[in-house]
């Protein structure tokens, strides 16, 4: 088998959209918050958010990534009391690969720095309250090429042990797809080779995310 590494990883992240809002002193803030897999994605989101209410008074933004990457905006409001505090509510929660969107609507009340650091706080803290938080995990994809003789062996194997896969390659030979979780890692690859009787060109294809429900990991979607 060809070894490659592949980094371990586990953290926490909302699984859906959510959206909250509220109305203080007269200025509606509409909290958004939305899974995303890269920064690109979180762009697109903020983009959307801010196509959508172009005559909102600011569109704040926050978000947090895998790889500890962070970044934030006050979109005009005064430094240090719409991005930052958005970004808070994501940290504290210890969560990555959420972007949060606060929509302002102006009321003609000024807020002040306090009122408004509690205001975009709040308004991120509604939206993820909302949201479902999961883990996800970053496991390693071995590719399994057997025989057509062996194969319907090993998807069976897969399948009774909850494995997440991917599309399966149909050639001479059949190549599987599997994400393996570090608990089932020896005994995936022991009956794959018991089954094929040793035959069995195993490999490490890269990483999947995945989150656990109902009793199995279910690959996580990226955009």
């Amino acid at each position: 088998m060809e070894e490659k590494t592949v980094r371990k990883m586990e953290f926490l992240t909302i699984e859906e959209f959510s959206e909250e809002r509220f109305t203080e002193r007269k200025s509606l803030f509409i909290g958004r918050a939305l899974p995303v897999n890269s920064e690109d994605e979180a762009r697109k989101f903020i983009e959307e958010i801010k196509e959508k209410h172009n005559d909102a008074t600011h569109n704040v933004f926050a978000y947090s990534i895998e790889n500890r990457i962070t970044r934030m905006s006050d979109d005009g409001e005064p430094s240090g009391t719409a991005g930052r505090p958005v970004l808070e509510a994501i940290m504290q929660k210890k969560l990555t690969n959420v972007c949060v969107v606060v929509t302002r609507y102006f009321g003609g009340i000024l807020l002040g720095a306090g009122g408004l650091i509690r205001a975009y706080r709040k308004a991120a803290e509604l939206c993820l309250n909302k949201a479902t938080i999961i883990t996800v995990k970053k496991i390693p994809v071995y590719s399994v090429t057997v025989s057509y003789e062996h194969w319907s062996r090993i998807l069976k194997l897969a399948n009774n042990l909850g494995l997440p896969q991917r599309e399966p390659v149909y050639l001479q030979e059949v190549t599987g797809y599997f994400g393996v979780i570090p608990e089932l890692e020896e005994k995936f690859l022991r009956e794959v080779i018991d089954l094929s009787v040793g035959q069995a060109k195993i490999q490490i294809e890269g990483d999947m995310l995945v989150k656990y429900r109902e009793g199995k990991y279910l690959p996580v979607l990226r955009g």
